[in-house]
């Protein structure tokens, strides 16, 4: 069920957490959960509220002028690769002029179980049925070898069983609606972001 579960391309709300890290004054690198498989979004909340937005590489020169001297609250973040234990890092230009919480959205990493008593559903927070599926799915698997016939036939209800699942996880999910205001307007409307995007 983990592997299953760890190659799904399907948008699991499930698998999309929310987290924050504090900047330090005059320092543009940060490294975040180690758990993070794909970053979504950056913003601030309170009174520095504002998105940060994703650097894109051919404005960089243009919009970040003298980036390595220009201090602020950040508004572009930049990701370059992973640090030395594995976690994804992040720039943040201009480099924080003080200590801000930044929030970030992402897509969580199913990785193994580091002890036997732990259980997916609340570690990560599977919902039962979609457990019942991939479990479906792991036996069609194991009987592939075996009989082509069953194999079809086991994968075809896990199939639908995930599909099911997959079909209650979005009709739980608001999907439309505004992202966080950058300088008193409106940065942008009808964009679609993770459930819960700046309201949790």
């Amino acid at each position: 069920a983990l592997s299953i579960a760890g190659t799904e391309k399907r948008k699991w709300t499930w698998l999309k957490f929310k987290d924050s890290f504090m900047t330090v004054a005059d320092t543009n690198e940060y490294s975040l959960r180690r758990d993070v498989k794909v970053l979504h979004h950056l913003w601030m909340e309170g009174v520095s509220r504002q998105r940060i937005d994703r650097l894109p590489s051919s404005l960089f020169v243009e919009r970040v002028p003298d980036s390595s001297l220009a201090t602020g609250n950040p508004r572009l973040f930049d990701e370059e690769g992973v640090d030395s234990s594995g976690a994804k890092l992040i720039s943040l230009y201009p480099v924080p002029a003080s200590e801000l919480e930044v929030f970030y959205r992402f897509t969580r990493q199913v990785v193994p179980f580091s002890d036997p008593s732990q259980d997916i559903r609340v570690l990560w927070g599977m919902p039962e049925h979609m457990l019942e599926a991939l479990t479906q799915k792991a036996a069609a698997l194991a009987a592939q070898g075996t009989s082509s016939a069953k194999f079809a036939e086991l994968t075809a209800f896990a199939e639908q069983l995930i599909e099911d699942a997959y079909a209650d996880d979005q009709s739980k999910a608001h999907t439309t609606f505004r992202a966080p205001m950058i300088e008193g307007r409106d940065a942008a409307e009808d964009v679609q972001y993770p459930p819960q995007f700046g309201r949790d």
